[in-house]
């Protein structure tokens, strides 16, 4: 069985990885959710299936990256 990938895919999945990394570093830059959506947007970043980052997306990726505990911490 073959596997086909587009052009798009492989660019979206390096893409992907670099605004992981940055939202990774923000948070521990202790950055809020919303304000790490807003920096995204004004750098250009576009999530996946919307216009821009909303502080949920970031809550999300924040909590797959870092564990859950590190976004109560922050928030509560």
């Amino acid at each position: 069985m073959a596997l086909f990938i587009s052009s798009w895919q492989v660019r979206w999945g390096v893409d992907e990885q670099a605004v992981v990394a940055r939202i990774v570093e923000l948070r521990r830059a202790r950055a809020s959710c919303r304000s790490i959506a807003t920096i995204l947007d004004t750098e250009g970043h576009r999530p996946r299936r919307a216009a821009s980052w909303s502080a949920m997306a970031v809550r999300a990726v924040v909590q797959r990256e870092l564990g859950e505990h590190a976004v109560a911490v922050a928030t509560g």
